[in-house]
């Protein structure tokens, strides 16, 4: 066999991702299974996860040249490292201080999600009218990132903490897939370029400091397409028990991190599963495959839903009819969606607003916009496009101000080099071209695809064809044309991700403000209790910033003159002796 470019880093990597999956699999699983217990989430759970992990890889990696305390010592720099900008970075943004970070408050607190009602572990300062109206969403939503955010969040101490989590996944997801294509790139440079920019996309890169979780879903559902790729890949080299592995944690996460997440994956393990069957009917190994794919898909989907979301689809049906509640079924039901997307929207098809965001300049239009979208041509920008990209969750045009040229490139180069590709594999060939066709069908035709965050599936398009085109320069050489083609192709996907760096950075600029507010209130606080007011009510996961500085204070509900502090999302005082306003 020949030997793996960057070999035994690649190699080392690839170990230490298979223990942070296997790790960040068994933080979620260990507390969902507690809970029926009404054990709830406590810092134990991670160094009792990562003993758990250790072992199995211990006796996976016996005898595997050059495993050992390298492998040990690279995942604690990549664990502390993870950890640290977590904690550097306060989360600024709307979802991530409402019902994200406010569900893993109430975990770290003690709440446990099979009961009813989040807020009876909520102490009375922070029972807010806010608090209350977030409770609706955590009661019942999808509570796996919640859960593994809380345990991580738990053992390092601070509630920021639990972003590491993305951090990690972003890592994990980089050493496995730098290893599948390590099989079919040789050249470095290559490998290197289509691995980074698979993973730090638009989406990955805007969320990187935030609570936000399209990021990691991203991962997860990539991780889960690499994984099934590597179980009919005949060249892979890569043991069966780590793509199984791979796959059991992305549908796990994938249904439990968001409703939408286990539609996503849903979608993408049917098509891989009609591939299967249809080439062992080909075969004449129907039945076999049959049995087998049936048992691996049922039996890891049924975990996902009734064991670790047992908490929130047994639940939400048992309670109120629908699993899916408050988004589907049952009384009370919201459309989330009617009071996101522009005003111009309403009355037009999915695949309109879809096409409409797609080729739309890079802008975040609400219902509250005055402005409509405004189409453009591809490969165009402006200054407000670029300005757009601070946003986590730009609404149109949010894959960034280069990304409808990007995407009509990759198209192209999916289709020329698919054509190949089915001469030489055709499993594979197949699985890919599947792959692709249900991205398109899912972001054109299911709900809400036009918010960039809610159709990440489609970077699919960009990493297959940075792959082709990958594989394509190496077999043909370098012909200036070619190479040049290429290289403008690859420079104008890092410019687009370079863009969304401007919303960590933001994060970065805006938390050293931060810091210095929340060090301002805890001495004010030392020499009297603070009445603090949330202009924006729903951001309640800031209390839990206030009670890890030690800050004595009380809670109004109304209008208050005093200081600013978090980006002007608390306004504090205190009278002289102490005394609440």
């Amino acid at each position: 066999m020949k030997s793996i470019p960057g070999g035994q880093f690649v190699q080392r990597l690839f170990r230490v991702s298979v223990f942070l999956i296997l790790w960040m699999l068994l933080g979620l699983v260990v507390p969902s299974v507690l809970f029926f217990a009404n054990v709830t989430v406590g810092g134990w759970m991670l160094p009792v996860s990562a003993a758990a992990a250790g072992f199995i890889c211990a006796r996976w990696f016996r005898g595997e040249e050059g495993a050992g305390w390298k492998d040990i010592a690279l995942c604690i720099v990549i664990v502390a490292a993870a950890v640290f900008l977590s904690r550097l970075f306060y989360n600024i943004h709307w979802d991530g201080n409402t019902y994200h970070k406010t569900a893993v408050g109430l975990l770290l607190d003690g709440w446990n999600p099979l009961t009813p009602d989040c807020t009876a572990a909520a102490d009375t300062v922070k029972l807010t009218e806010g608090l209350r109206y977030n409770a609706r969403w955590i009661d019942h939503y999808a509570n796996g990132g919640w859960i593994l955010s809380a345990v991580t969040a738990s053992f390092f101490g601070g509630i920021e903490a639990g972003k590491a989590v993305s951090l990690l996944a972003a890592v994990a997801v980089t050493g496995v897939l730098l290893r599948y294509l390590s099989i079919r790139l040789r050249h470095r440079g290559f490998l290197a370029l289509v691995t980074v920019l698979a993973v730090l996309t638009p989406v990955t890169v805007s969320q990187m400091e935030s609570f936000y979780i399209d990021g990691n879903l991203y991962l997860y559902l990539l991780l889960s397409v690499l994984a099934m790729l590597m179980l009919s890949d005949r060249r892979c080299a890569i043991k069966r028990r780590y793509s199984l592995l791979f796959l059991f944690s992305g549908i796990v996460y994938c249904v439990n991190i968001k409703f939408t997440g286990m539609v996503y994956i849903g979608i993408f393990c049917i098509g891989f599963y009609v591939c299967w069957l249809v080439a062992a009917f080909r075969k004449g190994e129907f039945f076999p495959v049959f049995r087998k794919a049936t048992l691996l898909f049922a039996g890891m989907a049924a975990f996902a839903v009734f064991v670790t979301g047992y908490s929130s689809y047994v639940c939400n049906f048992l309670e109120t009819g629908s699993p899916l509640y408050p988004l589907a079924g049952g009384e009370g039901t919201v459309d989330i969606m009617a009071y996101s997307e522009p005003n111009t929207f309403s009355g037009k098809s999915n695949p309109e607003k879809s096409l409409i965001s797609l080729f739309g300049k890079t802008e975040n239009v609400t219902n509250t916009s005055k402005d409509a979208p405004a189409l453009k041509v591809p490969f165009t920008v402006s200054l407000s496009e670029v300005k757009a990209c601070m946003y986590t969750d730009a609404r149109v045009g949010g894959l960034g101000p280069w990304f409808s040229g990007i995407f009509l490139v990759s198209a192209g180069i999916c289709v020329w080099g698919l054509k190949t590709a089915f001469s030489r594999e055709k499993l594979l060939a197949a699985e890919w071209s599947v792959t692709l066709a249900l991205s398109a069908l899912m972001y054109l035709f299911l709900p809400g695809s036009w918010w960039a965050r809610y159709s990440a599936y489609l970077y699919f398009f960009v990493t297959t064809a940075m792959f082709f085109l990958a594989v394509k320069m190496e077999e043909a050489g370098t012909q200036r044309r070619r190479a040049a083609g290429t290289v403008l192709f690859f420079a104008a996907i890092t410019a687009n991700v370079c863009c969304f760096l401007l919303s960590p950075a933001a994060g970065a600029y805006r938390s050293v403000q931060i810091r210095q507010d929340l060090q301002k209130m805890r001495a004010a606080s030392e020499e009297g209790t603070l009445t603090v007011w949330c202009p924006t009510a729903q951001m309640t996961g800031i209390f839990w910033n206030l009670d890890e500085w030690g800050i004595d204070y009380v809670v109004t509900e109304e209008k208050t003159e005093g200081e600013k502090a978090y980006g002007g999302k608390l306004v504090w005082s205190r009278e002289p002796g102490g005394k609440s306003l």
